[in-house]
């Protein structure tokens, strides 16, 4: 079987080429060449593939972009994991500094109680150090012409979360909606 015709019976997704030139993959005819975290300086492809097979281990070129390009010498399995490994810890990373906002929708004619458990409902998210978006809809003419009692309920949905949370964006109406967004009052630093 060829070369040509092993990878033709294969998909697409199954082949994925190596993300850097290895050994002699590598195309340039000089080199910047590290070895042990130390600069050799410029040398020529031939020895720089001498000085890694005296030591047992891989020439990788990790700068293939300056001029000359820039080789080190080191074992590429371990150098994959690594940066597999770093990769990972960069996305763990943005995942936890990401800002994840709930939102809590309200009605004008909301019993108390009912809205003493919206309320707690917020304190959970922002004791997760979510922000929270207060939705409150209106409905009918009748509703809409009764702002001021959506408006009363907004009012005492703030007075309760008024220990646990700052106003972030005032509260406005938007046609028929009217929204605020809280955040944490004191946001822990992790």
């Amino acid at each position: 079987m060829s070369f040509k015709n092993f990878y033709q019976g294969k998909k697409n997704n199954e082949y994925k080429p190596e993300p850097y030139r290895i050994n002699f993959y590598i195309k340039a005819q000089q080199v910047r060449l590290f070895v042990d975290e130390q600069l050799v300086g410029v040398v020529t492809i031939e020895q720089a593939r001498q000085i890694a097979y005296e030591k047992d281990l891989d020439l990788v070129e990790v700068t293939p972009n300056a001029s000359p390009p820039v080789c080190k010498v080191l074992d590429y399995s371990k150098f994959k994991y690594e940066n597999k490994i770093r990769q990972k810890e960069s996305l763990k990373k943005q995942k936890e500094s990401v800002v994840h906002v709930k939102e809590i929708r309200l009605r004008p004619c909301i019993a108390t109680h009912d809205l003493q458990v919206k309320a707690n409902q917020a304190i959970a998210f922002f004791n997760e150090n979510c922000k929270v978006k207060l939705n409150l809809q209106l409905k009918g003419h009748r509703e809409m012409a009764n702002k001021e009692q959506a408006q009363q309920v907004f009012a005492t949905m703030l007075e309760l979360l008024k220990e646990h949370s700052t106003i972030e964006q005032d509260p406005k109406f938007e046609g028929n909606r009217m929204s605020c967004l809280l955040s944490v009052k004191n946001q822990v630093k992790k």
